[in-house]
């Protein structure tokens, strides 16, 4: 098929703009993003409205960073013009800007970035799914023990559902929003050519993140970590010679970041904190486009791909003890404005056709009247969203659940970690009487909302009779879903400096919640793991779940 030349596109294509640098030997056009060449690809930008589009030939190749030709992925859907793709359907690591309409300035000029920045979020090779964007940013790990049912589950979970964590995704756009050019990749080969590497922390993937730290600045690419778990324990990922950026990143990447490569490698080591921000105030959206390859998903929620987002920022209650989600947000709760995260939902489902939403607040509907303002903008808007919450029993009644329903909630999570008095009372822990945890998991099932009962083995005061009474009250209640973790003291909460010397474990990414990682006065490392397996081979191989449950679940 003939290729269209690029004056042919120009003329199908209104108001079309084209930066053509050298027409008297091989074409070659500059486009905002990349720079393509005959024979590679033919690039065209066409900017209609505020809103551009990019055009690329679908059967070339491009080129990364250092000029070297990679080849072209191009997917279905084809472009007005003959043989031409659309740039949304390239792979992610393509460069664009889906930034939302009133945040962009108009038409953009063709123009060099500021810096190549690729956002590298490395984790080890697991059998099991390892999330950094969990347990305040920490991150989990889904080894659900031995057996046949933990295996079966364990293989569910790490099809089912995946995100990048969320400040990485609020860095890529701070950083885009700055001007630079960013991508996003899970792979060290990826770096090739950066003039920066901005590595997402966590506990669960810190030896491989230290590992690739040392890697990319090896090749003279400066690398700056960024996560709440980096600003608790800066000291590996300083001596493998990254930079460690404390607090929410968001602010200093979008205002203070230096512009070039000398300025990054100037700055200090411990770069300070800056202010915490408020969402609303960013003006930009984190950038999930950057990470369509690597499609954030929650199978339990719904179909498609789900996008994690805010609400509210911080937390101020006394689980803060061991909890890690206030070493970043602190206790202090910012909430956005409810028609500032409606508009993010529905530029996600315009842009993306992102189909549901993950709240990631450390506990949604901690302000009732804020909670039920999100409702009526939602309802306003006239759109269809599924979505899922993480909140305290507490905060729930029969109104706000039919609110939340209706607005188009699909699942909560909730904390019931045990249900021995002594043992919640140790942890410094609040919880609701037994009969009226059961009265109102039973009313958020009876609305139509799933719900998934989160249980803790190994706190202080834990024996295994404790534990074992733990799983028989999960398997009578009988919820949804039941998740069962192992208790983990994390560097940076107050309790862990009872625990520094009692860790055993040589590695941070043990600390994952599936086994247990130091000396307990009462169980062994061997208890755990054989109480983990029990808890979900005992809930998930019961029959009246399956009965009760298993076509909902599933669904």
């Amino acid at each position: 098929m003939k290729r269209p030349s690029v004056a042919t596109c120009c003329r199908r294509r209104a108001n079309a703009r084209c930066h053509v640098l050298d027409t008297s030997g091989p074409l070659t056009i500059l486009v905002p993003e990349q720079l393509f060449s005959e024979g590679d690809c033919v690039g065209l930008y066409h900017a209609s409205g505020s809103l551009g589009e990019r055009w690329v030939h679908a059967t070339g190749t491009k080129r990364d960073w250092n000029g070297v030709d990679r080849p072209g992925q191009p997917r279905k859907n084809p472009s007005p013009c003959d043989g031409l793709t659309p740039w949304r359907n390239w792979p992610s690591t393509s460069f664009g800007d889906t930034r939302p309409a009133r945040y962009r300035p108009g038409p953009r000029r063709a123009r060099r970035f500021a810096l190549k920045i690729l956002v590298l979020d490395v984790y080890p090779r697991k059998g099991y799914r390892v999330t950094k964007d969990t347990n305040g940013g920490y991150g989990t790990s889904n080894d659900y023990g031995r057996g046949l049912i933990p295996y079966l589950l364990t293989r569910l979970v790490a099809k089912g559902v995946d995100w990048p964590p969320m400040f990485s995704a609020y860095a890529a756009g701070a950083l885009r929003h700055a001007g630079h050019e960013v991508r996003y990749s899970r792979d060290v080969a990826d770096a090739a050519g950066a003039d920066l590497c901005v590595l997402p922390s966590s506990i669960v993937a810190h030896e491989t993140e230290v590992e690739a730290v040392r890697t990319v600045t090896a090749q003279g690419i400066p690398a700056m970590v960024i996560g709440p778990f980096a600003g608790s324990v800066p000291e590996p990922y300083i001596a493998a010679g990254g930079k460690v950026l404390g607090g929410e990143p968001e602010m200093y990447l979008r205002a203070s970041l230096p512009p070039t490569v000398e300025g990054v490698k100037a700055l200090p080591d411990m770069i300070p904190a800056a202010a915490a921000a408020e969402v609303d105030a960013l003006g930009f959206y984190p950038a999930w486009d950057l990470m369509t390859g690597s499609a954030p998903r929650m199978r339990f929620i719904g179909k498609g791909m789900t996008v994690p987002i805010l609400a509210t920022r911080g937390c101020p209650y006394s689980c803060s003890y061991y909890c890690t989600y206030p070493l970043q947000q602190g206790r202090k709760v910012r909430a956005r404005d409810p028609e500032h995260v409606v508009g993010e939902m529905a530029h996600w489902q315009d842009t993306l056709g992102v189909g549901s939403f993950i709240f990631r607040d450390p506990v949604f509907s901690i302000d009732r009247r804020h909670t039920l303002a999100l409702c009526d903008a939602i309802e306003r808007s006239g759109r269809k969203f599924a979505f899922g919450i993480e909140t305290h029993l507490k905060n729930l009644d029969d109104e706000l659940v039919a609110r939340l329903k209706r607005a188009g909630l699909r699942m909560i999570y909730v904390g019931i970690e045990s249900v021995t008095p002594e043992v919640i009372k140790d942890a410094r822990r609040f919880s609701l009487a037994v009969d009226e945890q059961s009265a109102r998991v039973r009313m958020v099932e009876a609305a139509g909302v799933k719900l998934k009962a989160m249980y803790i083995f190994g706190l202080p005061r834990d024996t295994v009779e404790t534990c074992e009474a733990a799983i028989r009250y999960a398997v009578a209640l009988n919820s949804t879903y039941a998740q069962f973790n192992i208790f983990t003291p994390y560097p940076g909460t107050p309790i862990f400096q009872t625990y520094r010397e009692r860790i055993v474990s040589r590695h941070y990414e043990d600390f994952g919640q599936s086994m247990l990682v130091f000396r307990h006065d009462n169980l062994s490392p061997a208890d755990a793991r054989d109480l983990l397996s029990r808890a979900y081979s005992r809930y998930y191989g019961n029959p009246a779940w399956w009965l009760r449950h298993a076509l909902q679940a599933f669904a």
